[in-house]
């Protein structure tokens, strides 16, 4: 007598397939997000790392020239091409130069404000606290130690 062999099917079944498809569908939306995370992450070191490079040209023109009168892309080659990619925005009052840097979707989260007067000449950079975007929260943290006036022509003691 003869057995004969059952012919069993190798294939995967559909409920196999669903299975595995949603698991990717998962996996793929945790890397996407730390994707993005990651990106995030990126934009705050770079907007940091300008910013902080601007201070130091516009203070090292300071000391050089005792003064900071005109345009601040012009002590900042970085702020110069910032102003030409649309990623900060110049404002010039008789008494007062404003770098207005988007970090982000906020157009002003950091403000570079130079105030100059006859007798004395401020450095100081702003923060826009209102905002609750990622990117430019991210950038005001690393930048919170710098959040101070400083002074680079005048007297501090007045009379």
């Amino acid at each position: 007598m003869k057995l004969k062999k059952k012919s069993m099917s190798r294939a995967f079944t559909m409920i196999e397939l669903i299975f595995v498809i949603v698991i990717l569908g998962i996996l793929a939306s945790v890397a996407v997000m730390k994707l993005n995370a990651t990106r995030e992450d990126a934009q705050i070191s770079s907007i940091s790392g300008r910013v902080s490079a601007i201070l130091g040209e516009i203070s090292s023109h300071a000391v050089a020239s005792a003064t900071l009168d005109g345009n601040v892309t012009h002590y900042s080659n970085i702020a110069q091409e910032m102003v030409a990619n649309g990623e900060a925005t110049v404002e010039n009052t008789a008494d007062t130069t404003r770098l207005k840097i988007r970090a982000g979707e906020v157009p002003e989260c950091l403000v570079l404000k130079i105030i100059h007067s006859v007798t004395e000449e401020n450095l100081s950079l702003e923060m826009n606290s209102d905002e609750n975007d990622y990117v430019c929260r991210g950038v005001q943290r690393q930048l919170a130690d710098r959040n101070v006036t400083l002074r680079i022509r005048g007297r501090i003691a007045k009379y």
